[in-house]
C-alpha cells in the first residue's frame, strides 16, 4: 500500500496551497487504499500500542512504511503556504503522522454510513490544527511551544 500511495498522495496534493487541504489529501488518499481491507486493518490495528509487536505501526519492522508515510506530510507541509516556526518544522510531520493514526483508528470503528463521522471529525479537526499551528508562530507562543515540543520529545524518548 505505501509503494502505490506515493503516486496518489502526490498527485492529489498537486495545485493544492493550503496545509489543511493538503493534509487531507494525504488522510483521504490513505483510506481510499485502505478502504478494500477495512476489516483486516481493523484486527490488525489491534496490535498497534505495542510497539514491540512487529504487526505494530511503531515497531521496528514497520519502519519503512512509517517513514513513508511520515514523508508524505513532509511533503504535504513542504508545499504549503503555511509558514511552520523552524523549531516544529522537523518534528511536524510526524505529529501529523499520529494524528493521521488516530484517523484512521476512528474510522476503522466508525459504523456510520460511508464513515461519514470520520469525515467530519477529520474537517472540523483539522480546521482546528491549521488554526493552532498558525498561532503557534506568534513570539508570544513560543515557550508554549517549546513546551509542547518537549513533552512530544520526553513521550518519544
Amino acid at each position: 500500500m505505501q509503494e502505490s500511495s506515493n503516486e496518489l498522495v502526490v498527485d492529489a496534493l498537486e495545485g493544492q496551497r493550503k496545509l489543511k487541504d493538503r493534509v487531507r489529501c494525504v488522510v483521504e488518499q490513505r483510506l481510499q487504499l485502505l478502504e478494500p481491507n477495512r476489516k483486516f486493518c481493523a484486527a490488525l490495528f489491534r496490535h498497534a500500542p505495542d510497539g514491540a509487536d512487529p504487526l505494530s505501526p511503531f515497531s521496528e519492522e514497520s519502519r519503512l512504511i512509517r517513514e513513508g508515510a511520515i514523508e508524505h506530510m513532509r511533503i504535504a507541509i513542504e508545499g504549503s503556504d503555511t509558514k511552520v516556526p523552524n523549531d516544529l518544522r522537523p518534528r511536524l510531520p510526524y505529529l501529523l503522522w499520529l494524528y493521521h493514526m488516530a484517523l484512521i483508528m476512528f474510522w476503522l470503528y466508525d459504523r456510520s454510513p460511508q464513515q461519514e463521522r470520520t469525515y467530519k471529525l477529520m474537517e472540523k479537526s483539522l480546521s482546528f490544527l491549521t488554526n493552532l499551528l498558525s498561532l503557534s508562530g506568534l513570539p508570544l507562543m513560543k515557550p508554549l511551544r517549546r513546551a509542547a515540543l518537549e513533552l512530544v520529545d520526553a513521550a518519544g524518548a
